[in-house]
């Protein structure tokens, strides 16, 4: 019986059979503060988790530091670490190394394992202002993070904000610098252009820059690289005010770089025109695409907060909207459009985005009503949960808001961090923490999901293959319309799951063999091919 059970979950994908998938509970864990909080240190402007570790930026904390005495807004990075009781606490406070005043240490936070990345867009350096630094850190056996290296552009530029964004993903960080204004060889002036810099971490935990990226058809004021984002594949950033020509205007767009073959994959040696260039099918005007990009798998996600399109045909102001492109047969195609469930004018949906597998959270910052669709507060924000279903749709199961709820809070507006069932929303104008009011202090909201959810997206589906001749009389025939020839196996199952035929083959246009002697009756035909779900039918045999 296991094997009939398999096979016909294999038929039940095939046919588009199962049910969408029931949502587990994303339980609400705790919503965090720090030890020091100050009114305005804006903690939650960025958060990363991972399986145990959790940092969130407050990139308006104040210092004071002896000799110094106070500075204004260098930045600060708390660390949480999750305990054996399920509950979350601070364990480091981390700040620059060369604190300035409006530094904005803190501004991006990445975790990839047992390292994290900084941002400190503003800090100077090289005789430039604003240029930005990434500090990189490993987690020592005392569970704090210890510095390692501060990262900079090999050609920084006065006012890029290097560090703006970050990804991480192994060895490599990518890095967004969405004011830098000259190309990969740093020529032809173009202010505000944007760039994105791949380095490459070194067996000594020093980093060094291997690529600079820039997008191809370059223009003034794109602000490429004010997102990013890099995974096992592949890597994306956006440009949100892109033109595509003289119409439409800030439109935006997004760029990606994907390897089919991960014996080939080699982020060292990517150059900006191995950029593929990724725009959905209805661009309009100032509607922003690629102001939050992500990438997981063949995944990629860009949300478009200017969306004004609303569904049922209706048009609104800043509602928001998100796009699915998928990779396959070697280009990004747009396979979903989707919405809020509550759709509402001035949400902004689609300004935050994190996925992870079949998992995908969009923030909406702006969005007033709560999770049931009332209470309304102006801009206290919410974010959607949204997971990939057996027929390859992404379907919203969950709304999100936050507790203690006012006007402003921003929950969702910049700062979502998925890390398999962990999810954490920051909310950096939030004022409320366990009844304690602290203006604009910020907040961090961690969630769990009670049950992993696995991805089937990553196994294609088998295609382009359909059986001739049924019902037939004996004589089984198999076409391959993909146009091109591969292994594979044929089996033939009764309906109780016995194997009655079986066999391996060079798949080419056609195939056939003769079952004759098979007993009346119907039976499950099935062809597999190695890194593919099967594909099956019923076959009648007369």
């Amino acid at each position: 019986m296991k094997r009939i059970s398999t096979l016909l979950l294999a038929l039940a994908l095939q046919l588009g059979a199962l049910a969408p998938l029931q949502a587990q509970n994303w339980d609400f864990i705790k919503k965090l503060g720090s030890s020091d909080q100050q009114p305005g240190d804006n903690l939650g402007i960025s958060v990363a988790i991972s399986d145990s570790f959790l940092v969130a930026g407050a990139w308006w904390a104040d210092l004071v530091i002896d000799p110094i005495g106070f500075i204004s807004s260098p930045g600060a990075v708390y660390s949480y670490k999750l305990q054996p009781n399920g509950t979350w606490v601070e364990l480091q406070k981390l700040i620059s190394i060369a604190p300035e005043a409006l530094g904005y240490f803190g501004f991006y936070v990445e975790i990839f394992e047992d390292h994290l990345l900084v941002g400190a867009i503003n800090e100077d350096h090289s005789g430039l202002q604003d240029a930005g630094k990434v500090y990189a850190y490993h987690l020592d056996s005392d569970d704090q993070w210890v510095l390692d290296d501060v990262l900079m552009a090999d050609e920084p530029g006065n006012g890029d904000y290097f560090g703006t964004n970050l990804g991480f993903y192994g060895d490599y960080a990518f890095i967004g610098a969405p004011y830098h204004d000259y190309d990969e060889q740093g020529n032809n002036f173009l202010a505000q252009a944007g760039a994105a810099y791949i380095f490459k971490r070194q067996p000594n935990n020093q980093w060094q820059q291997v690529r600079k990226l820039v997008a191809p058809d370059r223009e003034e004021d794109n602000f490429l690289g004010k997102n990013v984002d890099i995974g096992n594949r592949g890597l994306i950033f956006g440009a949100y005010k892109k033109d595509l020509g003289f119409s439409p205007l800030e439109c935006g767009a997004a760029y990606g770089i994907y390897f089919d073959d991960l014996q080939t994959l080699n982020f060292d040696n990517v150059t900006s025109a191995d950029l593929d260039k990724i725009t959905p099918a209805d661009q309009q005007n100032f509607e922003s695409f690629g102001w939050d990009v992500a990438i997981s798998g063949r995944w990629a996600v860009a949300g478009k907060s200017g969306e004004t399109d609303q569904p049922g045909g209706g048009s609104g102001s800043g509602t928001g909207a998100a796009y699915f492109f998928y990779w396959e047969n070697g280009q990004w195609v747009e396979k979903q459009k989707v919405y809020a469930s509550d759709f509402s004018d001035f949400g902004r949906f689609g300004r935050a985005i994190s996925i992870d597998g079949p998992i995908c959270v969009i923030g909406s910052g702006t969005e007033s009503e709560d999770e049931n669709g009332q209470n309304f507060v102006s801009a206290a924000g919410a974010a959607y949960i949204f997971e990939l279903q057996p027929n390859q749709q992404w379907q919203e199961v969950r709304k999100i808001t936050g507790t203690q709820r006012n006007i402003g809070d921003l929950f969702g507006e910049d700062a979502i961090d998925l890390s398999g069932t962990n999810l954490v929303v920051g909310a950096w104008l939030a004022d409320t923490i366990d009844g304690t009011v602290v203006t604009d202090g910020g907040a961090v909201y961690v969630y769990k999901r009670d049950a992993p959810l696995i991805s089937t997206r990553e196994i294609p589906l088998l295609k382009h293959i359909s059986i001739l001749n049924n019902p037939s009389s004996g004589l089984l025939q198999l076409r391959n319309d993909s146009g091109e020839s591969y292994p594979a196996a044929v089996s033939v199952f009764s309906l109780e799951g016995r194997t009655q035929f079986q066999t391996s083959i060079e798949f080419g246009p056609s195939w056939q063999r003769d079952l004759s002697g098979l007993p009346t009756g119907i039976y499950l035909v099935q062809v597999r091919r190695e890194g593919y779900l099967p594909q099956s039918w019923k076959w009648v045999k007369l």
